[in-house]
């Protein structure tokens, strides 16, 4: 037997909504032949899985996976608030399957089924998805996911792996010598993937001397020629979103040459070789 347990909204605790014979799987099995630990920096190809190693040590664990999972020590929940469902989990022996749930799969739809020629019409019933949002391995103590956003609900704090600098911190890099905002552009202009992008690249930036700072510059100016620059004051000026992806990629260095055909690329996905 496996069970599906429920999270409502504002409860601490967990409850058991059904269980099910070993022959009936509510998720399909992880094909996790291709797996990279999670970097921001990267994006998925199709097959790809982000993992999380050594997941019981992070400070977003969650309790429900710290011991064996045994059903006895969880009330049944006979009638769900459908609004108050934060997420389910089915757990099968050692392995557990997350999928976040959001008001669009829930269906107040009459469903015919086709199996048993009946018309059920006593919903509101749950859209089951094809995959789980996330997958954690107990055995291995490995968390397996696609999308960072669709499990930060419930792996609290987790998100902070890809967070958005503070006011404070676009504030300081927006502040730089080497920078100079247009009138019409400021801080309260960064939108959110501009505050994330700054968030992974201001550590970088502080931990370059002089030198490296001036090559990175130089580097920005030869592959950002619309990126505006006043030569007087040796100051990028920023005029718009746009200009500050430009200058952070450039920060970031993701902008290269090809060898052999010497066509320059924007590197939108990076992860280190070692």
């Amino acid at each position: 037997m496996s069970d599906l347990m429920v999270k409502l909204k504002g409860d601490q605790d967990y409850k058991k909504v059904l269980n099910l014979d070993n022959d009936t799987a509510l998720f399909p099995s992880y094909d996790i032949t291709y797996t990279t630990e999670y970097d921001p920096k990267y994006i998925l190809e199709e097959e790809e899985y982000f993992t999380l190693t050594h997941f019981s040590q992070k400070p977003y664990f969650i309790d429900i996976l710290e011991r064996e999972f045994s059903d006895v020590e969880y009330n049944t929940l006979t009638e769900i608030n459908e609004s108050k469902i934060e997420y389910i989990f089915w757990i099968d022996k050692l392995k557990y399957y997350f999928q976040r749930v959001t008001p669009s799969q829930i269906v107040e739809r009459k469903i015919i089924s086709l199996k048993r020629n009946k018309l059920i019409q006593d919903g509101p019933s749950l859209v089951i998805k094809d995959e789980a949002d996330a997958f954690y391995n107990r055995e291995s103590d490995t968390l397996y996911f696609r999308n960072l956003n669709a499990i930060k609900s419930i792996f609290p704090g987790i998100d902070f792996l890809f967070r958005e600098a503070t006011k404070e911190e676009v504030e300081d890099f927006l502040g730089q010598d080497f920078i100079k905002l247009d009138s019409d552009y400021g801080v309260d202009s960064v939108k959110t993937y501009n505050r994330k992008r700054i968030g992974l690249v201001s550590d970088l930036l502080y931990q370059m001397d002089k030198d490296q700072l001036d090559s990175t510059l130089d580097y920005v100016r030869k592959y950002c020629e619309d990126l505006k620059f006043d030569t007087e004051e040796q100051k990028f000026i920023l005029e718009s979103e746009g200009d500050l992806k430009s200058l952070v990629f450039g920060i970031d260095q993701r902008f290269y040459t090809t060898e052999v055909s010497g066509e320059k690329r924007l590197a939108n996905s990076v992860t280190k070789i070692v």
